[in-house]
């Protein structure tokens, strides 16, 4: 349950990186889920694979994984350029005033 609370304040905080830079940010939330929950299943699943399921440690390894997913889109999204500043027209020096 703490996992989930946590998922929901990681997709805000994306959420609202995304939109301040001007970019869509139902998007990056849904990324920021669809990151999380697949690197926690290939955490998972490597887990299984190395410590066997008679322990609880691949549990482990799935949540190192779901952070890695969530890694992955903050650094995309922190990557993102900024789409608000791009509406200005940009001013040309002119020759006559060099």
């Amino acid at each position: 349950m703490l996992e989930i609370f946590l998922l929901i304040f990681l997709s805000k905080k994306i959420g609202k990186m995304a939109g301040d830079k001007g970019h869509s940010v139902g998007t990056y939330k849904a990324l920021t889920f669809v990151c999380w929950f697949l690197g926690e299943l290939a955490g998972a699943i490597l887990g299984l694979a190395i410590f066997g399921s008679d322990n609880y440690a691949f549990y482990i390894v799935g949540l190192a994984g779901a952070a890695s997913g969530y890694g992955l889109i903050y650094f995309i999204a922190n990557g993102l350029p900024d789409k608000t500043n791009q509406d200005s027209p940009v001013q040309e020096s002119s020759i006559e005033n060099i």
